[in-house]
C-alpha cells in the first residue's frame, strides 16, 4: 500500500506542474485572448472612441496571428504593427502608447535583471 501511494505521489508531483505549464503557454498563445487582452489595455490607457476600439482590435488579432505564424521575425511585424496603430491613432494616442512600450520594456528588463543567473 505505501509503494502505491509513493507511486501516485511521484505520478502527481512530476504530472501536476507540467499540466499546469501546458495550460498557461496555451492560455498566452492563443491569438484571440491576446488580442482582446492588448485591446483592453490600449482602451483604458489610450481612451480609444468605438471606431478606434474596433479597427485597434482587429489590427492586433491580425498581429496575434501572424507572430504565431512567423515567430522570428517579430521585429518586423512590431514595426509594421506600429506603422499600422499610427494610422488609427491620433498624435496624442500615440505618443503615449509609444511611452507605454518604454515603461514595459523597462519593466521587462528589470524583472530580468532581477532573476537569479541560473534561470535567465
Amino acid at each position: 500500500m505505501k509503494k502505491v501511494a509513493v507511486i501516485m505521489a511521484l505520478f502527481f508531483g512530476i504530472s501536476c506542474p507540467t499540466l499546469a505549464q501546458h495550460a498557461e503557454e496555451g492560455r498566452e498563445r492563443d491569438p484571440n485572448m491576446m488580442a482582446e487582452k492588448r485591446t483592453e489595455m490600449m482602451s483604458q490607457h489610450l481612451s480609444l472612441t468605438e471606431d478606434q476600439y474596433s479597427q485597434v482590435k482587429q489590427l492586433n488579432l491580425e498581429t496575434a496571428m501572424e507572430r504565431q505564424k512567423h515567430g522570428q521575425s517579430i521585429k518586423l511585424l512590431n514595426d509594421e504593427y506600429d506603422r499600422k496603430l499610427a494610422l488609427i491613432l491620433n498624435e496624442d494616442q500615440m505618443q503615449k502608447f509609444e511611452e507605454l512600450k518604454k515603461e514595459r520594456k523597462h519593466k521587462n528588463r528589470e524583472r530580468n535583471n532581477s532573476k537569479p543567473s541560473d534561470q535567465k
